[in-house]
C-alpha cells in the first residue's frame, strides 16, 4: 500500500504543476484586475502549498521516513497565514471566518507541515458543516507551558453519541473520515493533543494543546516516541 501511495503521489506531481503553470500564465494576462489577481494569487499559494505537502508526503513514504522535524515557528503568524488562505472560500459561503490572539508573536518548536495539515483539516470541517452566514472562529491562546488553538463554528454540530468516535477513521457522510483521524495522530506527535466538544445544532469546538518547548527538547521526546512505537 505505501508503494502504490507513493506511485500515486509521484504521478499527481505533473498535473500538479500545470495548475501553477497555468495560474501564472494567468496572472500575466489579467493585467490590472485587481479581483482577479487576488483570485489567481490565492490558487498559487493554494497550489505551492499543495507542492509542499506533497514533497513531505513523498518523503515520509520512504521506509523509516515518517518522522517529526521541529523547527522554531512563529505559531501566530502561522495561523494566520493559514486562515487567511480560507477566506476567499469562507466569503463565498457568506461564513464569517475570524482570527483572534492573545499575543502578537509567539514562537515554539513546531513541524510546520504537520501544524499546516492539522489546522487545515479542522478548518476544512468547520466551513464544510457551517451553513451559509454562519461564523467559524479561530483562536489561539498562550498559556505559559502551553498553547491552545481553538477553531469553533454554529453549525450543525455532533451527536454526543458520535463525539467519542469522530477520532476513529471510518466513512463518513461526503468522504472517507480519515481527517481527524490524522489530526488527532499528528497533534500527539507534536507532543499535544486534539480534543473536541460539540452540542447538536448549536456547533462544534476542536481545541488543539501544545506544549512551549525548545526545538532540541521538542526532538528528543519525538524521537524518543518513534522508538517506543517500533518496539511496541
Amino acid at each position: 500500500m505505501r508503494t502504490k501511495n507513493a506511485e500515486l503521489m509521484h504521478d499527481l506531481r505533473m498535473p500538479l504543476q500545470l495548475i501553477c503553470s497555468c495560474g501564472q500564465l494567468l496572472e500575466e494576462e489579467v493585467g490590472e484586475n485587481e479581483r482577479a489577481q487576488e483570485y489567481i494569487k490565492m490558487l498559487l499559494n493554494g497550489a505551492a502549498e499543495m507542492q509542499r505537502m506533497l514533497s513531505g508526503a513523498l518523503e515520509a513514504s520512504r521506509p523509516g521516513a515518517d518522522a517529526v522535524r521541529f523547527e522554531r515557528v512563529d505559531l501566530i503568524s502561522r495561523t494566520w497565514e493559514i486562515c487567511a488562505r480560507c477566506q476567499l472560500y469562507a466569503g463565498r459561503k457568506d461564513i464569517r471566518l475570524g482570527f483572534h490572539a492573545n499575543a502578537d508573536r509567539l514562537e515554539l518548536a513546531l513541524d510546520e507541515e504537520k501544524y499546516t495539515r492539522i489546522l487545515m483539516n479542522l478548518l476544512s470541517n468547520a466551513l464544510k458543516f457551517t451553513p451559509e452566514g454562519g461564523r467559524v472562529r479561530v483562536q489561539v491562546r498562550a498559556l505559559g507551558d502551553f498553547v491552545e488553538v481553538r477553531v469553533s463554528d454554529n453549525g450543525c454540530g455532533i451527536a454526543p453519541d458520535r463525539i467519542d468516535s469522530i477520532f476513529e477513521p471510518h466513512e463518513t457522510d461526503g468522504g472517507y473520515g480519515y481527517g481527524l483521524y490524522i489530526a488527532r495522530a499528528y497533534a500527539h506527535m507534536l507532543g499535544g493533543e486534539l480534543r473536541a466538544a460539540s452540542e447538536p445544532l448549536h456547533g462544534s469546538a476542536f481545541t488543539l494543546r501544545l506544549p512551549v518547548r525548545s526545538v532540541e527538547a521538542a526532538q528528543r521526546a519525538a524521537d524518543g516516541m518513534a522508538e517506543r512505537t517500533e518496539l511496541a
